[in-house]
């Protein structure tokens, strides 16, 4: 996110600058507090995804068994690509099949 905050005066060294939100900034976050519960990683579909990269869980992939009994957010695709050697052309292809097939959006520059 990125705020821009324009002056309306001179403002002089050393002078604190306030920002009121609101009221209605302060009824959102109590809102927000009285909604918020803990997620799980397996069961929300949303999770966040910084989560798979905590030290508990960066170096663990689920096998199928796990993922069957336990599988990730509905926002988490895990893929395997192995190749010795491959054309660029033949990159993109299989990467945009992939797109295709998952949904997800993969752009390749």
């Amino acid at each position: 996110m990125s705020v821009d905050i324009v002056a309306l005066r001179d403002i002089q060294e050393g002078e604190e600058i306030f920002i009121d939100y609101g009221p209605e900034w302060g009824n959102a976050w109590m809102e927000h507090q009285k909604q918020w519960k803990e997620f799980n990683l397996h069961t929300d579909s949303n999770a966040p995804l910084q989560e798979l990269n905590m030290p508990e869980n960066k170096n663990h992939i689920e096998t199928r068994e796990e993922c069957a009994s336990e599988p990730y957010p509905t926002n988490v695709a895990t893929t395997c690509i192995y190749w010795e050697t491959m054309s660029e052309e033949e990159f993109k292809l299989i990467f945009q099949e992939r797109s295709l097939n998952t949904g997800l959006v993969i752009t390749i520059d």
